[in-house]
């Protein structure tokens, strides 16, 4: 493996912080790949990322475009310059793990009929003396089936986008052609994430990959199927079909495919109904239905205490497209637990529910906040916290708020300090859900520790 194999792309706008805060840390690490950053900050903050870019160690070059492009032909556009055979995307604000990196590197290297490799994604909200890990929040397995369509229904069923995986350049830049004609970022982002699978088979490597940052990010309209439906159905079928047609021929044409396209049509829309029905909280339609009658505006409805909640919930609820194997895996450990004494902790649950959700909802960095202090004994949950729509949650934790333990105590078993900050993991990254199927690392904490630390 040479550092001509891989390019990496990082688009930024108006973030100099997170910009030099993200090089530095490759910087330290002497990342060995070349970098292209994609800039449309304004000229001020332009200016200042350039003598960033000039002063670090590294082989990096600034890609200049104007303050209104769209993302994602900002992401095509810098994908067309890449002159590796591999590449991939990280975000300003986010971190990549260099040494899961250079797996899928290597992977995709030794295996031609892959088109993206990527491993674990954890979420994690920075603050200079401390960092807040949440959970392992992209985890599903690879998608390895031989027919295109199988593969997106694996996808789809658990949605978990591929945007920050490592591509190979040719299919990177062909999804990035392919979705130009779709203009909301919603269809952008599961249209790039549908193409990736259908252009070929998607790695899980049992390795930390990337971290994606809980921090405040631009916001969008209808960026989550639920506020488009609920804004304006109309639109979005409409956006659905052009979505569609394009899926179907890219599917029609694709290696490994066997359907004709009545049929690819009826199975795409299929896998789409799934996805959609994932994104929809049944317990807040009530609510949904009833503000409508009221004449509630769509983005307060879908900003409620209850939609958010039962959108949290339901991303969680995660099955195994598998032959059961998981789910027997799951209740030998249940039973293997069934006699402990000491009680799981309910407040895990909770961290990991609420912060697994995807896209930039308003509340979130509210919500991270929140449960950053619960997971850390600064305040903790009890039943009268949890929405009535949600018994299953509320029969696990204790029905009176729990004291808060003395500052002076042990209330940190999850805290790792070091000489540059302190970390708070919290329990579910350290001992993920036995259903999610993660492979087991005990030094996974110890690697995540000492790869953040070069994060300042």
């Amino acid at each position: 493996m040479q550092s001509s194999d891989y390019t990496l792309i990082i688009p930024t706008f108006n973030r100099d912080d997170s910009l030099s805060r993200l090089l530095k840390y490759l910087e330290a690490q002497n990342f060995p790949y070349p970098i292209h950053v994609l800039d449309s900050s304004v000229e001020e903050i332009r200016e200042t990322n350039r003598e960033l870019i000039e002063s670090v160690q590294l082989e990096c070059r600034q890609v200049v475009f104007s303050e209104d492009t769209h993302p994602f032909d900002k992401f095509r556009d810098g994908v067309a310059e890449v002159e590796t055979e591999l590449c991939g995307l990280c975000a300003d604000d986010d971190v990549i793990l260099v040494d899961g990196l250079r797996e899928s590197i290597e992977f995709l290297l030794a295996n031609p009929d892959y088109s993206v490799a990527h491993g674990y994604y954890f979420q994690f909200l920075y603050e200079p003396k401390e960092i807040f890990v949440s959970t392992i929040t992209y985890y599903t397995p690879s998608y390895t089936n031989d027919e295109p369509l199988e593969r997106l229904q694996a996808l789809m069923r658990h949605y978990q986008a591929l945007t920050y995986g490592t591509y190979r350049s040719e299919v990177l830049l062909k999804v990035f052609d392919n979705v130009r004609p779709v203009t909301s970022i919603l269809g952008r982002e599961l249209l790039s994430s549908a193409l990736a699978a259908v252009y070929g088979k998607v790695a899980r490597l049992p390795n930390l990959f990337y971290g994606r940052s809980l921090g405040p990010s631009a916001s969008y309209s209808c960026w989550h199927p639920l506020e488009w439906v609920i804004n304006d159905p109309t639109d979005l079928f409409s956006s659905y079909k052009l979505y569609r047609d394009i899926l179907l021929s890219q599917t029609l044409t694709s290696p490994g495919n066997t359907m004709e396209a009545e049929r690819g049509t009826r199975s795409i829309d299929m896998i789409h109904l799934h996805y959609f029905l994932k994104h929809a909280p049944m317990e807040a339609f009530d609510l949904i239905v009833s503000e409508t009658l009221k004449g509630t505006s769509g983005t307060e409805i879908f900003q409620s205490h209850d939609v958010t909640m039962g959108l949290v919930y339901a991303a969680a609820q995660f099955e195994s497209l598998s032959d059961g194997t998981d789910l027997l895996a799951e209740n030998i450990v249940l039973e293997e637990n069934a006699g402990a004494q000491e009680p799981t902790n309910p407040h895990g649950m909770i961290v990991s529910s609420i912060l697994r959700q995807q896209g930039n909802h308003p509340n979130l960095v509210r919500y991270a906040r929140n449960i950053k202090r619960f997971a850390t004994g600064r305040k903790l949950l009890s039943a009268t916290h949890c929405p009535p729509a949600y018994p299953e949650v509320a029969a696990v934790l204790p029905q009176e708020p729990t004291s808060v333990p003395d500052r002076e105590e042990e209330i940190y078993p999850l805290s790792r300090p070091t000489a540059i900050r302190n970390y708070i993991l919290a329990k579910d990254f350290v001992e993920p859900p036995a259903k999610y199927n993660i492979q087991r690392d005990d030094q996974r904490s110890d690697k995540l520790v000492a790869a953040m630390d070069f994060y300042v």
